[in-house]
């Protein structure tokens, strides 16, 4: 124990001597880690985002969206719409009970008391909201009601929002100004815990669709099916109908199980791609440790004699420099996994500002202890050729 001590104490005191080429050498690892640990946390706020966006859809709910959500890559260069005729295919269904054509995450500029906000603002029929919403998803007004006119400048707050998006929490029968037309709030909703629903401001279809300055297109279909109905069998009728519509190229038919399994695969990949790309990033900083820890060597070899002469092992040397590499590799993980912390909060923050709330941060302490174990462990076998 007390040799551990000395070696610690003997590694710290070379560090400060070289001060520069220690900070440079922990750099390299510093670099790759930044990113990769941001990039992670982003994944796992992602993963807990979409989970708990798909743990509010029932079990009797299927979800229509106008792309191939197993092609992720294409489904960010391609979003899709469905369009008016495409619902009203799939309300001719047998056993379809009601259909909520929904546009999620659309921005605009919402000022309030002088005060300007990019919204995330979600549009839907007014009329099917307790029937999908409430029935199906857990959705609650916490305060006020539902609007009742489809044609009337009325808007429905997420709690979150209510409360945080403006310097004053905004309340009951306020005017929320979206594109030069005041709305007013005549509900807010209860808090459901799921970022991308409360921190948005919900609007009917045709006032959104105003604001848009557009007369048709929806993203998603939420499908209630009737009572006793198969959601396998129901999905299967929704397909061949969509597939039968004329300049529908892409969609895709879920039910809240195979949702989940897509977007579990999906968020999977990215987070082995990750994983990969941190391997190869710290093993390119392990080479600088290498690098450094040879000139180390070649510089220390008067030291190394000394310490020879008054008793120390060959052990002793070579758990030296192993020690030494190390904690290089120990220095730049920390450092690596505080600067990746900042990096994901700093875009989490970019994000809410313009109106992406979903992309949070989930931070992880199990994820810290692998990074830095895996950085201590490059640097140690960085360090063993040198030593």
């Amino acid at each position: 124990m007390n040799s551990v001590v000395a070696l610690l104490m003997i590694v710290f005191g070379g560090s400060r001597y070289r001060k520069l080429r220690s900070a440079l050498t922990a750099v390299g690892i510093f670099i790759g880690i930044v990113v990769v640990v941001a990039l992670i946390f982003l994944g796992q706020g992602l993963r807990y985002a979409v989970s708990a966006q798909l743990r509010q859809f029932g079990t009797d709910v299927l979800i229509a969206v106008p792309r191939d959500i197993t092609n992720p890559f294409a489904s960010l260069l391609d979003r899709g719409e469905f369009r008016d005729k495409d619902l009203a295919a799939v309300l001719d269904v047998d056993d379809v009970a009601k259909v909520m054509p929904t546009t999620e995450g659309k921005t605009a500029t919402a000022e309030f008391r002088g005060e300007k906000k990019t919204v995330l603002l979600h549009g839907q029929p007014w009329a099917l909201i307790s029937t999908i919403f409430e029935e199906s998803q857990g959705f609650r007004i916490a305060s006020g009601a539902w609007p009742e006119r489809e044609d009337v400048p009325e808007v429905v707050l997420g709690a979150q929002f209510a409360r945080t998006a403006f310097s004053r929490p905004l309340g009951l029968n306020d005017a929320l100004v979206i594109k030069g037309r005041a709305y007013v709030i005549t509900g807010i909703l209860h808090e459901i815990g799921e970022q991308n629903h409360d921190n948005a401001v919900f609007i009917s279809t045709v006032m959104l669709r105003k604001v848009l300055g557009r007369r048709d297109g929806f993203s998603v279909m939420l499908i209630k099916v009737e009572p006793g109905v198969s959601l396998a069998d129901l999905s299967g009728k929704v397909e061949r109908a969509l597939g039968a519509q004329k300049g529908l190229e892409q969609f895709s038919v879920l039910t809240p199980d195979k949702a989940a399994q897509i977007v579990g695969d999906v968020i999977g990949m990215i987070e082995l791609v990750l994983f990969l790309v941190a391997a190869v990033a710290v093993v390119i900083g392990g080479i600088g440790v290498m690098n450094s820890m040879y000139t180390s060597v070649l510089e220390r070899t008067r030291e190394i004699g000394v310490m020879k002469a008054i008793g120390a092992t060959t052990a002793h040397v070579v758990g030296l420099f192993l020690l030494e590499s190390g904690m290089f590799g120990l220095a730049g993980g920390i450092a690596g996994s505080l600067g990746g912390a900042a990096l994901a909060k700093a875009v989490e923050a970019i994000a809410r500002g313009y109106g992406i709330p979903f992309l949070a941060v989930k931070f992880d302490g199990l994820i810290i202890g692998q990074v830095l174990l895996y950085t201590f462990i490059v640097g140690i076998i960085a360090g063993v050729m040198p030593a």
